[in-house]
């Protein structure tokens, strides 16, 4: 699997970089469960799966469930030795490892359809005031 990584402007690195450190904020604080899945690439270990929080790794996963996908330069740091079926929980996720891609799936679509997001390197996010 190889990535084609988007050549970026220097409002979109800003933009990903903004993105990257809130995702990895909230993995490593552990406001949101973050599983890493390994791949066979050159330029990528892995990914990690960022949930919503309202799903474990024992659930059973639904689109709603998945905050993003990003792909990962390295590992991350782990919780424990355990592999889930989403894969192993990360404990530290280091925003320098991320590439700059981040994907979300429409929950509109009633497919796992996986796009990028807005301007190559966003984070679509809802808040809530419930």
């Amino acid at each position: 699997m190889q990535l084609q990584l988007p050549d970026l402007n220097p409002l979109e690195r800003a933009q990903f970089a903004t993105a990257a450190r809130l995702l990895s904020c909230l993995v490593t604080e552990s406001l949101v469960p973050a599983f890493y899945q390994p791949i066979c690439s050159k330029n990528t270990a892995g990914f990690t799966i960022i949930l919503t929080g309202e799903n474990s790794s024992q659930a059973k996963l639904n689109p709603d469930h998945i905050l993003c996908i990003v792909p990962l330069h390295h590992p991350p740091i782990f919780k424990g030795e355990e592999c889930g079926s989403l894969g192993k929980p990360i404990g530290l996720l280091d925003p320098m490892d991320m590439l700059p891609l981040v994907f979300v799936i429409d929950s509109n679509q009633q497919t796992f359809k996986v796009g990028p997001t807005v301007q190559r390197v966003g984070v679509e996010m809802t808040v809530s005031a419930d």
